[in-house]
């Protein structure tokens, strides 16, 4: 209410302090704790973003930035690995939609999570999906992330896009069941990451010991 206006920077230093997220909007005040309920807490603030389209990953790179996390460089190992698979995806953002033209679609995909996840580099990952329309397709993700699952280590936050919402919402909720948090834009995917990340931080810096 107009009551409760006021300086904003006295609000963002109050919060700071507390040790309070912000949210922009009330949509990301309903979503953003997911990540909270279903990850492990990040190290630090690296992240590593994987796209099947090259638009969503300067999207996120922007988001990223905005969010107060940094891109993970990559060590050596893991780009002469990502390199291997296709010349173009040695890099972060990793955009594995060119070598998913040539390559199994699948094992693209697990490989280069696989790669990224054991990086030492890497704090956090935002991942993109497709759900697309082919026979089988759900279940294969279900499969590859429950994998992934058994050994997680590191927040994980996922966006899935396609073409028909049916089939969006029928794999958000199967990857949530197994611990995902699933979001519907990258940008808020990354911004669930980052709220992450800056609770964490915060927590240290309250609590040194």
């Amino acid at each position: 209410t107009g009551s409760l206006t006021g300086e904003d920077q006295i609000y963002n230093s109050a919060f700071k302090q507390a040790g309070i997220i912000r949210v922009k909007t009330f949509r990301e005040f309903l979503e953003l704790p997911k990540i909270f309920a279903s990850q492990p807490p990040p190290k630090g603030n690296r992240i590593a973003i994987i796209t099947i389209t090259g638009a969503g990953g300067i999207v996120a790179i922007v988001t990223a930035v905005e969010s107060g996390l940094s891109l993970a460089e990559l060590s050596t190992k893991s780009l002469d690995k990502l390199a291997k698979i296709f010349p173009a995806m040695a890099s972060n953002p990793i955009d594995i939609g060119p070598a998913m033209v040539v390559v199994d679609y699948f094992s693209v995909y697990k490989e280069t999570m696989d790669i990224i996840l054991s990086d030492s580099n890497v704090d956090c990952v935002a991942i993109s999906v497709w759900a697309g329309t082919l026979l089988g397709l759900q279940q294969s993700y279900i499969e590859m992330f429950g994998e992934l699952k058994k050994n997680l280590s590191k927040p994980v936050a996922i966006w899935i896009y396609g073409a028909k919402l049916p089939i969006i919402h029928e794999l958000s909720r199967r990857l949530e069941n197994l611990g995902f948090p699933v979001y519907s834009d990258f940008e808020t995917t990354i911004r669930a990451i980052g709220a992450m990340s800056k609770y964490h931080e915060r927590l240290k810096r309250l609590n040194p010991t």
